[in-house]
């Protein structure tokens, strides 16, 4: 009899050991919130702890503006590239996470809805995904490798690859001529001038052919490339 009560209480100390492991291990809160996800249909490079693919997303009922990296994962949730997604997720608090890990647990609670088919898979990706988010004009070119976005109404950004900040200046009208359109806008720190122009432009790396030659000074440094009208 003795023997059996020692066998019990062995059992049931081992279980308590692995349910307060396995609360170690996830240690949800027990309180969580119900939040809508839209999820970009591209994901793309990014560095958390070390280089990492990364989901854009964006929150609310409509369609978001706004996108940004979400260096988590969404359990039960199979991404599928080319596809957006609209998803309701519950997101609860991590007691004590690593301090490498997320301070939340995101799980899929279901998916409202999903867009296929919303890309071109021909077209040049990362202009496809700066026509999805509302971008007018993007021009790209090389040596150095830059690329300018135009949001109506918003802002004209431009990245230069080894930059670690973009500059980014308010949206202003451009001068529009026969076959040209130019942009001027000067702030406190920022002088920029791009002139676009509606003839062919060849990708001199790629090969692409755009409609737009473009020609960017920022600054006094003058860069040429190529564009594309994207949202009218």
């Amino acid at each position: 009899m003795r023997k059996v009560l020692w066998m019990a209480l062995f059992l049931m100390g081992v279980m308590a050991c692995q349910s307060e492991q396995a609360n170690e291990e996830n240690n949800p809160s027990s309180e969580g919130e119900t939040i809508t996800f839209w999820v970009f249909p591209f994901q793309t490079q990014c560095i958390g702890v070390g280089p990492q693919t990364c989901y854009e997303v964006g929150y609310g009922e409509e369609r978001p503006e706004n996108w940004e990296l979400f260096y988590d994962s969404i359990e039960g949730f199979e991404f599928k590239e080319g596809v957006m997604y609209k998803l309701k997720v519950m997101k609860t608090p991590v007691e004590n996470p690593p301090a490498d890990a997320s301070s939340f647990r995101y799980k899929l609670v279901k998916v409202v809805k999903e867009w296929d088919g919303i890309i071109d898979p021909k077209a040049n990706r990362a202009f496809e995904a700066a026509r999805l988010k509302g971008v007018h004009l993007r021009a790209v070119g090389n040596e150095p490798f830059w690329n300018l976005e135009v949001v109506k109404d918003k802002h004209l950004r431009f990245d230069k690859l080894g930059e670690e900040a973009m500059v980014s200046v308010p949206y202003a009208e451009p001068v529009k001529e026969e076959n040209t359109e130019t942009y001027t806008i000067e702030t406190e720190k920022t002088k920029l001038t791009a002139v676009i122009e509606h003839t062919p432009c060849e990708d001199n790396m790629s090969g692409e052919t755009f409609e737009l030659s473009v020609t960017l000074t920022i600054n006094g440094e003058t860069y040429k490339g190529c564009g594309s009208i994207l949202n009218k």
